[in-house]
């Protein structure tokens, strides 16, 4: 009947044996912790320390007039305030393509290192410098040694010894280079030609003393510039400084803090300018466009000034009658609004041959400078050219396969029909009102003809000169302003702080982190390795496995892992754990079947432990008063002799034959009340031989107390189980870490099967359950062990594992 109880009991989790079963696992675990420890150590080092520089910017709202594309006039493109796209978009900018290009520019692409363990860069403090010449080179990654160190040895102040082996990119085509050379002497290498200056280590403090250059070796390497670009973008952090402010806080962790504030300073510059560019580009292409225009009507007024006085030299006239300056103010009044369509005109020419010839537009003058106030035109241009600079932006960074640099394309080709639809549409309407007025001007030449010829010549240099004069006076208002707007315009970004260090010691490696981590890795790969191998343990480690897998079988109980190996040290250590504990296994035998006179003693395959089972139980069953004999039955390879130290005599196999008796096949052993026989070594046993040695272990028990057989492992010998079924007491010996989960659903099959009457189980070198630490281990009261050697303490320690 099934006890429910006892099923409830073993679906439990048992937590003590888990606990346990933890704290088995402690050497694994101490291990660990020192491997990472050591490490930690060796990390804190020779790791190059690292620092984190750190700027501030206040990214501010556009100012007004001081917005991109006002330039001449007073009217801001901005009706609304700017939303939190803006400072959003503004504060990507910082980590843009062509800024970061351009501040790399500022600590160059060179590296130069010192040779180590790990290499160290040196920024501004290496003794030596290297000219490359970019009039050799082509600069490709197929033909430049990009990322590899030229390592260099100083022979003297005037030679070197350099060398360097790697891998070109792209191409992956492997070079080396090795000899020596003299300082400022070129280098000609494939595709590549350089030159090595020795620095003057005296003038500069920074660099290694004279006396080390000698004991070191420095090196450099040339950094591809895109992979440093794309490095810098992923390593720069940009974050808000306080929320609901517009700061923010850039900074940069590396290895030479030096080159880091550097680097962000000429960044945060960089920006700054490009920024101002951008504001102010516009306004400084019609300040150009504005001179080039003053100084054509400068060169034109003063030809007509001169031609003016002349004519009334000539002539012998001061001015115009009466009737003349009535007909000069109207013509130059309607001259003047004529002047203003004809500069938008000349303006739609302008736009309408740039959209059509150029394919950038970066350079486009704005409408405002030729006094368009169109706020169509206006939107659209400066689109235009927003459009045509992050087009370029993309294509410096080489990613015109960016999904990005079609859709910007076809935005770009959207915007350019609809200004040159508009501008059809302007033309037109601009050439009505100029027709308008030329014909009204028409009118005043019919009236002017009434008066006198010279009056009337005069006329016509006048109009001229003033039309010319007013359309000047004009230009110079217009470019005062620009230039007003150009001096007044500021950036939105202003630096609210350079670029100093975090911390004065390195952030990392900041020894309390390394050793938190280290602690933690330790832990980690502790418990990652002690779950693997338990998750995936498919072999016996106690007693409760046999409870699982065999039910069937009798436990008569363990023997612990100990470093009594010979029958000798169980007989000098007679009060050890071992003695103890096989006393107990044969109590137990005598108590479930009393009056026995014959054990089998077996395993289920080879390696299990069953001769020294057999060797010390027979041992100690001797110094228990019974007079016994062991007799090997491994007929294949007998063990039991060794164990005893004695040498290979007669067997049964003789007694069998007829050529000895029983008597002399028995070897006596050193110890009182222990005899030793075995049968011999043969390929294979017949029922007859089965038979013969039944009646030979019926012989022996009228002789001896106890008989213990030491048999062949019954699953690769079948004639195994057939002795076993004979002796009063069959035992199977299971050894852990070594007999499977799969051989003990074989033992119960067999069982099943009835092909073995019964089996009483001793498990082999487990341990105890429950695990003490104790730095003195003295004597205990009850039992004394042999004592172990460290290496031998040691060794126990992670076989418990």
């Amino acid at each position: 009947m099934v006890n429910e109880k006892d099923v409830l009991r073993q679906e439990e989790i048992d937590f003590r044996s888990i606990f346990n079963r933890i704290k088995r696992g402690w050497p694994i675990i101490l291990l660990s912790l020192g491997i990472w420890l050591i490490i930690g150590i060796i990390f804190q080092l020779t790791f190059p320390p690292r620092y984190t520089a750190k700027t501030t910017i206040l990214i501010e709202k556009p100012k007004g007039v001081n917005d991109p594309g006002v330039m001449v006039t007073r009217i801001s493109p901005f009706t609304k305030q700017p939303d939190d796209y803006y400072y959003s978009n503004q504060q990507v900018r910082l980590l843009s393509y062509p800024l970061v290009r351009k501040a790399i520019e500022s600590v160059g692409t060179t590296t130069y290192v010192k040779a180590g363990l790990i290499d160290r860069e040196l920024y501004k403090s290496s003794p030596i410098t290297v000219e490359v010449d970019s009039t050799y080179m082509s600069f490709k990654k197929s033909e430049t040694p990009y990322g590899t160190t030229f390592y260099v040895d100083f022979e003297n102040f005037d030679r070197y010894h350099l060398e360097a082996d790697g891998k070109y990119p792209v191409t992956q085509r492997e070079f080396e280079l090795e000899g020596e050379f003299r300082f400022g002497e070129w280098v000609t290498f494939e595709e590549m030609r350089f030159r090595i200056l020795a620095n003057d280590t005296i003038a500069n403090e920074n660099i290694t003393l004279v006396d080390n250059i000698f004991e070191e070796k420095y090196g450099f390497r040339m950094d591809d510039p895109e992979a440093m670009i794309l490095n810098y973008i992923s390593s720069i952090e940009v974050e808000q400084e306080i929320l609901e402010t517009t700061a923010f806080m850039v900074s940069l962790a590396g290895n030479t803090p030096v080159k880091q504030i550097e680097f962000l300073n000429a960044l945060i510059t960089t920006l700054v300018d490009d920024h101002l560019d951008q504001k102010t580009r516009s306004i400084k292409l019609a300040i150009s466009y504005l001179d080039e225009e003053i100084e054509k009507l400068s060169e034109l007024l003063s030809t007509s000034g001169s031609e003016i006085e002349s004519f009334k030299v000539e002539n012998a006239i001061t001015s115009l009658n009466h009737e003349g300056s009535l007909l000069l103010d109207q013509s130059v009044k309607l001259e003047n609004e004529r002047v203003v369509f004809v500069v938008k005109q000349r303006y739609y020419e302008y736009l309408e041959k740039y959209l059509t010839e150029s394919d950038d537009y970066t350079s486009l003058i704005s409408p405002q400078a030729f006094g368009v106030k169109d706020e169509l035109i206006i939107k659209l241009t400066e689109e235009l050219v927003r459009l045509q600079q992050d087009l370029n932006s993309l294509e410096l960074q080489n990613a015109q396969a960016n999904p990005a640099y079609g859709q910007i394309k076809a935005k770009i080709a959207q915007n350019r029909e609809i200004i040159l639809n508009s501008v059809e549409g302007f033309m037109a309407s601009n050439k009505m009102m100029l027709e308008n007025l030329s014909g009204r001007l028409s009118d005043i030449d019919v009236s002017m003809r009434e008066l006198p010829g010279t009056q009337r010549q005069l006329l016509n240099m006048e109009r001229f000169f003033r039309v010319n004069e007013s359309l000047f006076l004009n230009f110079l208002e217009r470019k005062a302003e620009a230039e007003i707007s150009l001096v007044s315009t500021t950036s939105d970004f202003h630096i609210i702080e350079p670029a100093y260090l975090t911390t004065v010691d390195p952030t990392l490696p900041w020894l309390p982190i390394t050793l938190f981590a280290a602690i933690v890795l330790g832990f980690f790969f502790a418990f990652a390795y002690l779950l693997f191998k338990w998750v995936f343990n498919n072999k016996v480690d106690d007693s409760k496995d046999l409870m699982k897998y065999t039910p069937s079988t009798y436990i008569l109980g363990e023997i612990f892992h100990t470093n009594i190996t010979t029958t000798s040290d169980l007989n000098t250590y007679s009060d050890s754990q071992l003695s103890n504990q096989i006393s107990t296994i044969f109590h137990r035998m005598l108590r479930k079947k009393p009056g026995i006179k014959s054990l089998g003693i077996s395993s289920y395959k080879s390696g299990e432990g069953k001769t020294y089972v057999a060797s010390m139980l027979s041992t100690q069953v001797a110094r228990l008063g019974y007079k016994t004999i062991a007799v090997d039955l491994n007929f294949r390879q007998p063990q039991l002799k060794n164990a005893f130290g004695i040498s290979q005599g007669a067997n049964i196999m003789d007694v069998m034959n007829g050529s000895i008796s029983l008597r002399e096949a028995v070897t006596p052993t050193k110890f009182p009340n222990l005899d030793i026989a075995e049968l011999g070594i043969k390929s294979a046993l017949t029922d007859f031989d089965l038979q013969a040695i039944n009646g030979i272990i019926e012989t022996l028990k009228d002789t001896y107390d106890l008989v213990i057989l030491d048999t062949a492992p019954f699953g690769n010998v079948s004639g195994t189980l057939t002795l076993l079924n004979t002796v009063d007491f069959p035992v199977i010996v299971m050894r852990r870490k070594h007999t499977s989960f799969q051989d003990l659903e074989d033992v119960e099959n067999i069982l099943r099967t009835d092909s073995l009457s019964e089996a009483n189980a001793i498990v082999l070198d487990t341990f105890h359950p429950e695990i003490t630490f104790s730095l003195n281990r003295g004597r205990r009261k009850y039992y004394r062990n042999k004592p172990e050697s460290v290496f031998s303490k040691i060794k126990s320690l992670f076989v418990r594992i």
